[in-house]
């Protein structure tokens, strides 16, 4: 992502990003894709949390995708 700047980190974590918006990450109507945001927002974020991980902080349970019109909660 090269529109995509860090500012600032800390140990505590907080991060400071800088991120240019174009016409790459914008829906037929000129606004900001909606999944764009969401791995924007995904990779920030992380790179936030990443200062406070400890050992066993990302395990998680793997997702399996259901087939579509199926109901599951997560």
């Amino acid at each position: 992502m090269s529109a995509l700047t860090l500012l600032d980190a800390t140990p505590e974590g907080t991060v400071d990003f800088e991120f240019l918006i174009d016409e790459r990450y914008a829906n037929i109507n000129g606004v900001m894709h909606g999944g764009a945001a969401g791995v924007i927002f995904d990779m920030c974020t992380t790179t936030a949390l990443g200062p406070l991980a400890r050992p066993g902080f990302w395990e998680c349970v793997l997702l399996i995708i259901p087939p579509p019109f199926s109901r599951f909660r997560l």
